[in-house]
């Protein structure tokens, strides 16, 4: 369920944002409102919310300053822009941060529920590439883990197969007569009571 913050200093715009559509069919959960940016940026920092649909023109915090504030803080939220006729060329400043959408108003409740729709489907999509991506690092993070580990131990022994793996892994070791390698051993004092004295001696062979 996505959640969305509603950030307007109109209260009949806001009760009309929430009336307009069933928004909990659309995947949407409305977590709460705010009557000017200053209390919206409150909000959003305690709330976290998924997505902002919030007015340019507000008091305390007008649009621009709350989206510099959101950006500054680097709250993952996707945001949609409320904005008059005449206040459109003001808004479309915004583009610089990254809105993924504008509406006119008087609202249209059609217009409005195809871009909460499409702003869902945007922010589910960059949510799940940001999923896969930390799956990639963190499986990553094991393989380097691993290759250094064999590669300390002695266990590769083909240079050029283990030149093409610190290329393939991006590792940051550079060329030249020497490689200095730094291990850290975690409880290395109870290693020492508990392992048998030979596997002890080619522990001490591999990182000393």
């Amino acid at each position: 369920m996505i959640r969305l913050l509603i950030v307007d200093d109109e209260y009949y715009i806001r009760l009309g944002i929430k009336n307009a559509i069933d928004w909990k069919s659309i995947g949407i959960e409305i977590v709460g409102e705010a009557e000017d940016g200053e209390q919206g940026l409150a909000m959003a920092l305690e709330l976290e919310p998924d997505l902002l649909l919030m007015d340019i023109r507000m008091p305390f915090l007008d649009g621009l300053e709350l989206l510099e504030e959101i950006a500054a803080r680097h709250l993952d939220c996707g945001v949609i822009v409320l904005s008059g006729y005449d206040e459109f060329e003001y808004a479309q400043r915004a583009i610089k941060y990254g809105v993924l959408d504008y509406l006119l108003k008087p609202i249209d409740k059609n217009k409005l529920k195809e871009t909460a729709m499409n702003a869902g489907i945007a922010i589910r999509k960059r949510r799940s590439v940001q999923h896969y991506q930390q799956l990639v690092n963190k499986e990553q993070t094991a393989i380097r883990a691993q290759f250094l580990r064999d590669f300390i131990c002695g266990t590769i022994t083909d240079e050029t197969f283990a030149d093409s793996r610190i290329q393939e892994l991006h590792l940051p070791l550079s060329d030249g007569p020497f490689q200095v390698i730094c291990v850290k051993l975690d409880d290395y004092s109870l290693l020492e009571r508990q392992l048998p004295p030979e596997e002890l001696a080619d522990l001490r062979d591999c990182v000393f």
